[in-house]
């Protein structure tokens, strides 16, 4: 059951999350209790909007704790070379995980994968955004949206619209 879209922003940046992408990062959180998981965030830009329309579960090859996750990439290639081929062109937007012990904020060890994945020509991801899932609590876990873009120090925070 869908929620609808989720509208994010700041000054500089409107992020829309589709209400199945939402849903499916609360039910992975849910489902993997007190380890963290997590996977990447799929979608487009349009109108100077990313629009996330999918958020995928973590790849088989995934490793995770209570206070890590480590995503893999088994399957992911293909998965983006279809994504690529559909109308609307979709593709990688960045990545999500969550935190079980309940705090939305990416972690030091956080901000230093995002800004490998910012640097890293083979993604060329100019700006990747990460979703931070707060624990595992019912109704619903609470969300944090960053964005990485290079041009400030710190990764760019996101408030619900």
């Amino acid at each position: 059951m869908s929620t609808g879209i989720q509208k994010y922003g700041n000054q500089r940046y409107i992020i829309l999350v589709s209400g199945s992408a939402a849903e499916t990062m609360q039910k992975l959180a849910s489902q993997a209790g007190q380890q963290e998981t997590g996977g990447i965030l799929i979608g487009y830009y349009q109108d100077g909007q990313a629009r996330i329309t999918e958020a995928t579960p973590p790849p088989s090859d995934s490793r995770r704790s209570y206070a890590r996750f480590e995503r893999g990439v088994n399957g992911l290639k293909a998965y983006l070379a279809d994504k690529w081929l559909s109308e609307p062109r979709e593709y990688y937007l960045g990545e999500w995980h969550s935190h079980p012990a309940t705090w939305a904020r990416p972690s030091p060890t956080d901000h230093l994968q995002m800004r490998k994945i910012l640097d890293d020509p083979n993604i060329d991801c100019a700006c990747p955004i990460l979703i931070v899932v707060a624990g595992h609590s019912k109704p619903s876990p609470k969300f944090s949206i960053h964005v990485y873009d290079g041009m400030t120090k710190s990764p760019a925070p996101l408030y619900r619209c």
